[in-house]
């Protein structure tokens, strides 16, 4: 395992854990809550089957049913943490 040095003085915004802010991603998540919270899916789950597609595109198509599993935890994750978010303000 090849251990990497720590460099004092490294910073990154803690707001967006790292990651870079993607405006194509914040809208799907911002359009999957707001159809959750319309009722027109049941859970965070269903919508991230119906939006999968739309986030990860050709790299889920060609994924293998594991892979595709993650994805769609993933994207269910991050509807459920924008839904919250609509929901408390």
């Amino acid at each position: 395992m090849t251990r990497l040095p720590i460099i004092d003085g490294a910073t990154f915004d803690p707001a967006k854990a790292g990651r870079p802010f993607d405006e194509r991603l914040a809208a799907l998540d911002d359009e999957a809550a707001r159809a959750v919270i319309a009722n027109t899916f049941a859970n965070s789950r269903e919508a991230a089957k119906h939006f999968v597609g739309r986030y990860a595109g050709r790299a889920y198509e060609d994924a293998d049913p594991e892979a595709r599993k993650v994805k769609i935890r993933d994207v269910e994750r991050r509807i459920e943490k924008r839904r919250l978010a609509l929901v408390s303000t």
